[in-house]
């Protein structure tokens, strides 16, 4: 229970560092900064879609 939580809170923490991380790259070092962040936002996004794909094709396999 306590090493579920401390895991979290470790990585919201990593979150939270990655975030500030690439508001300071964007900010200060744009020729570094945006190309990294369009790409993780792409990856995001991607990553988004393949997991509602999933949903969805969990969601009617149960159906039948």
């Amino acid at each position: 229970m306590i090493a579920r939580l401390l895991f979290t809170l470790l990585l919201l923490l990593v979150g939270l560092g990655a975030l500030f991380l690439m508001i300071y790259l964007v900010k200060y070092h744009p020729a570094f900064g945006i190309p990294i962040a369009l790409l993780l936002f792409a990856w995001g996004l991607i990553h988004s879609y393949n997991l509602m794909l999933k949903q969805i094709e969990r969601h009617y396999r149960r159906k039948k």
